[in-house]
This record gives structure tokens, C-alpha cells and sequence, in this order.
């Protein structure tokens, strides 16, 4: 059952719209926390445009609304591609 979940997922529409509300909701919220909201701002002096720690919560929003169950689906699909997966081994 685990392996179907992992490598057959079904990412229902009602699911897929439930979690990207979650995130725009979170998204939304970030300059109200102050940990997060200076951490956002340390982010964007220290990272170059396009780099993923410097995503603000204005680039987040601005590209998950662009985002809808089909890309999720690709995304996954290459994330299980086995030619691209590493294993690393820390000791």
C-alpha cells in the first residue's frame, strides 16, 4: 500500500485546492511573524533573484497561483525518476 501511495498517488482536485489554500493562507501570513518576515528579508540581501532560498512570500504567491494539479502530477513523476536520485551517506 505504501508503494502505491508513493509511486501511484491520485492528488485529487479537492485535495490539491485544500493544500495550495493551506499555503497561500501561510504565505500570507508571513509578514505578521516576525522570525519569519526578518528571515525573508536576510534571505533576499544574502540570494540572487531565482536562487530557492531568496523566494519571498510575494514570489511564492505570485507562483503558486500559476501552479494547478497537472504541474504537481509532473513534478512528481520526476522526482521519482530513479536516474536522478543520489544516495548519500553521512557518518
Amino acid at each position: 500500500m505504501f508503494t502505491a501511495v508513493v509511486t501511484k498517488p491520485t492528488f485529487a482536485d479537492a485535495d490539491t485546492k485544500l493544500v495550495k489554500d493551506r499555503l497561500v493562507a501561510q504565505l500570507k501570513n508571513v509578514p505578521q511573524e516576525p522570525g519569519d518576515y526578518v528571515n525573508e528579508i536576510v534571505n533576499k540581501v544574502y540570494y540572487p533573484a531565482g536562487h530557492p532560498y531568496r523566494l519571498n512570500h510575494d514570489e511564492a504567491l505570485a507562483e503558486l497561483a500559476s501552479l494547478n494539479r497537472s504541474d504537481l502530477v509532473e513534478f512528481h513523476k520526476k522526482s521519482l525518476n530513479a536516474r536522478l536520485m543520489k544516495i548519500v551517506v553521512a557518518s
